[in-house]
């Protein structure tokens, strides 16, 4: 995902100015923040990644399939 959110509940971009950790603005669980390398060496694409798995149930999850995980 590109946004997260803080404790506050303000929304944060995914960057390299970005925090290493926040919440995801739909679930609440931590997110934390991951990075990729574009092909041919022009730099890098950052996003935001479910930590340790979490929360298969959220909606906001690339591979979200309509689990009901408890």
């Amino acid at each position: 995902m590109k946004i997260a959110a803080r404790e506050d509940g303000t929304k944060i971009e995914a960057s390299a100015e970005a925090p290493p950790a926040a919440r995801c603005p739909r679930c609440g669980y931590e997110v934390v923040l991951r990075k990729r390398t574009l092909m041919n060496d022009r730099g890098y694409v950052y996003y935001w990644r479910h930590k340790n798995g979490g929360n298969l149930s959220c909606g906001m999850r690339s591979n979200y399939l309509g689990r009901n995980v408890d």
